[in-house]
C-alpha cells in the first residue's frame, strides 16, 4: 500500500484537484499581469536611465558633441560639469554594454535630435576589444533595448537569439517585480550630466601603498591581450556610416590606465597591436568620416586607482575630469 493510497479523500482530492487548480490559476494570473507590464521598462542600472532619456529630445540648441566612454569616463560625467553648458550629451555607458550599446544609443540619439558636430570615444582599449554576451548580454542589452528594430539587430548581432520563453511564474522579480519597482521610479528627466565644478589641479606625487589583490588585478589587466573582434569591426563600419550620413566628425581618445598595466601592455606590444588593428579598421570603413585618432595614453599611478578599472575618486576622476574639458575646447 503506497503513502498516497494511505490518505484521506479530503488530502486525495487535495492534492489532485485543488493544488494542481490553484498552481495553474496563480501561473496564469502571474502571465497575465506580466504580460500588462511587458512594455514596462526596466530602472535597474544606469544604463536602463540613459536608453529611457535618449528617447527624450534634449533642450535646444542641441549639443554640439555627443560623448561616448566606458565606466571609466561616466564615472566623471555623473559628477563633474564637462564642457561649456549645453555643449555636451553624455552617452557614456560601460563595458558591459560594449560598443553595440554605444551603436544603439547613438542611433536613438539621431532618431530625437538633430545630429551633433561631433561624436567623442573616450574609453580604455577594452571598449573595443570586449562583447557581451550570455547574463551579461541579457542584463545590458536583450532587456534594455526591446525595440522593434533593436531586437532584430541583437538577435543577429554574432549569433545571438532570442531567449527561450521563460514562465512569469518562475521569474517573479524579472517578469513582474522589477517592472513594479519601475513603475513606481521618478519619470526620466532628460541625461545625466554632474554638477560639481572642477577643482585645481594639484600634483599628486606622493606615492602610496596599494593592496596586494588591486596590484595583482591590475596587473592581470596588462595581460590580457587587446583584440578587436570581428562583431566589434562591423559595429564601427556602422558608426562610421552613421557619422557620414549625418556629417559628423568622430573622435577617439583613450581613458586612464593604470602604469603597470600600460607598463605590460607596452612590453608584450598589446597597445601597438590593438591601435595598428582599430586605425587598420577606421581607416578602411571611415574614410569619408575621416576620424581623429588620438593614441596618447593618459597614465595614472598604480594608487591612483580604486580598482583595476576605476579612478580613485575624487583625486584622480577630477584629474581626468580637467582632460575632458581641455579635449572638448579643442572641437
Amino acid at each position: 500500500m503506497d503513502m498516497f493510497s494511505s490518505l484521506s479523500k479530503a488530502w486525495q482530492f487535495f492534492f489532485t484537484r485543488r493544488l494542481p487548480l490553484a498552481m495553474l490559476v496563480l501561473a496564469l494570473g502571474a502571465e497575465a499581469l506580466a504580460f500588462g507590464l511587458d512594455t514596462v521598462r526596466y530602472r535597474r542600472h544606469d544604463l536602463d536611465l540613459l536608453a529611457l532619456n535618449v528617447d527624450r529630445p534634449v533642450p535646444q540648441p542641441a549639443p554640439r558633441v555627443v560623448l561616448f566612454g566606458d565606466s571609466v569616463t561616466q564615472d566623471v560625467l555623473k559628477v563633474y560639469k564637462i564642457g561649456a553648458p549645453g555643449q555636451v550629451a553624455n552617452l557614456t555607458t560601460n563595458k558591459a554594454s560594449g560598443l553595440v550599446g554605444a551603436y544603439l544609443l547613438l542611433k536613438r540619439y539621431l532618431a530625437n535630435n538633430p545630429a551633433p558636430r561631433h561624436v567623442l570615444f573616450a574609453s580604455t582599449p577594452e571598449f573595443y576589444t570586449f562583447v557581451p554576451e550570455g547574463e551579461t548580454a541579457r542584463v545590458y542589452l536583450m532587456s534594455v533595448f526591446r525595440k522593434a528594430d533593436e531586437k532584430i539587430f541583437l538577435n543577429a548581432f554574432q549569433g545571438q537569439v532570442e531567449p527561450a520563453f521563460s514562465p512569469a511564474i518562475l521569474n517573479l522579480d524579472q517578469h513582474i517585480g522589477l517592472k513594479l519597482l519601475a513603475l513606481m521610479a521618478p519619470r526620466p528627466n532628460g541625461l545625466i550630466m554632474g554638477t560639481a565644478p572642477i577643482t585645481q589641479i594639484k600634483a599628486y606625487n606622493n606615492q602610496q601603498n596599494i593592496t596586494s589583490l588591486l596590484r595583482a588585478d591590475i596587473i592581470r589587466r596588462g595581460k590580457s591581450p587587446l583584440l578587436v573582434p570581428p562583431a566589434n569591426e562591423s559595429l564601427l563600419e556602422k558608426i562610421c556610416s552613421l557619422a557620414a550620413l549625418h556629417g559628423m566628425k568622430l573622435h577617439f581618445y583613450h581613458a586612464p590606465i593604470p602604469q603597470e598595466t600600460a607598463h605590460i601592455w607596452n612590453d608584450n606590444k598589446y597597445l601597438d597591436i590593438f591601435e595598428a588593428q582599430r586605425n587598420e579598421i577606421l581607416e578602411r570603413h571611415c574614410a569619408k568620416s575621416a576620424p581623429n585618432i588620438n593614441t596618447k595614453l593618459q597614465i595614472i599611478p598604480n594608487w591612483g586607482m580604486r580598482d583595476a578599472d576605476h579612478l580613485l575618486r575624487y583625486q584622480w576622476t577630477n584629474v581626468y575630469a580637467a582632460r575632458l574639458n581641455e579635449i572638448l575646447q579643442d572641437l
